[in-house]
């Protein structure tokens, strides 16, 4: 899946900004190499935002753009709000300003995701909820699962499995409330996909998150968001899996957020899913 996203992002090769962190060298070479390496692999144009003499300070090719600011996190969001850049990536930005920036100036209240994944034995996959105020309620999951099934068609992918999770088994119904919310909210949801016409293809694995791996789902929703970002953390810290960035569905324009301390192949992965996404709605 991966492989398609890049695959399409040099089909359709749009100009993505990524942040540049002032704060550490360390950050700003990370972010500059994971640049020119989306460049030498034709997946996107790139422009660098951030200070343009700390950037320089490091040394970059003269395939890479830079777009001078000292407040990278507005300006980012400024460039891809008045599609000056078809996609943007956060790249080291700090969390907390950039989301601030992207509130504000796209007036919206609540942000969500939907993270590409991939575990150890390379399957990739879309997963969602991540953000521990993220998919608290089923109106928001049946959200989450029509941009995952969006994203998958427009990968050629529509008629792959969905899997979604709930906090036991079914033979486990009665043993705690909590747990007996979460089988029937993850039934209920699979009947609504149904009836809406989302999808025909979603099946509930229980707590069994390795079967839904084993039926090779390639949407896999988690019961909220607190699991759901216990789940990311153990993958992408502990199990030798990798996060390629997280799409913020509910905007307008492509923005991929990452993790300021991520490792060059999550921006590099990051940018092309900026310029796929971006190509996806240009």
């Amino acid at each position: 899946m991966i492989q398609k996203i890049k695959k399409i992002a040099r089909e359709n090769k749009q100009t993505v900004g990524i942040g540049v962190s002032p704060s550490k060298k360390e950050y700003i070479s990370r972010t500059i190499k994971a640049a020119e390496s989306a460049v030498k692999q034709k997946n996107a144009d790139i422009v660098l935002v951030g200070d343009k003499n700390e950037i320089e300070s490091v040394g970059i090719s003269s395939r890479l753009h830079i777009h001078h600011s000292l407040h990278p996190e507005r300006t980012l969001v400024e460039l891809v709000k008045k599609q000056k850049i078809g996609g943007a990536v956060r790249g080291s930005l700090g969390a907390s300003k950039f989301l601030k920036e992207i509130k504000q100036q796209f007036k919206v209240s609540t942000l969500y995701r939907i993270a590409l994944l991939e575990t150890a034995s390379k399957f990739s996959f879309f997963f969602a909820p991540i953000g521990i105020d993220e998919g608290t309620k089923l109106a928001e999951k049946v959200t989450l699962v029509r941009a995952g099934v969006s994203l998958l068609k427009f990968l050629k992918l529509d008629q792959e499995p969905i899997g979604i999770l709930s906090g036991g088994r079914m033979g486990d119904i009665g043993r705690n409330p909590r747990v007996d919310k979460t089988i029937a909210e993850a039934e209920e949801l699979i009947s609504i996909l149904n009836k809406q016409g989302i999808s025909n293809n979603a099946h509930h694995h229980e707590i069994l998150i390795e079967d839904a791996i084993t039926a090779r789902c390639r949407i896999i929703i988690a019961p909220d968001g607190i699991s759901g970002n216990l789940i990311y953390r153990t993958l992408v810290h502990l199990g030798n899996g990798k996060s390629h960035g997280a799409w913020y569905y509910n905007l307008p324009r492509p923005i991929i957020d990452t993790s300021r301390v991520g490792p060059i192949f999550e921006y590099e992965s990051a940018i092309a899913f900026a310029s796929a996404v971006a190509s996806k709605s240009s």
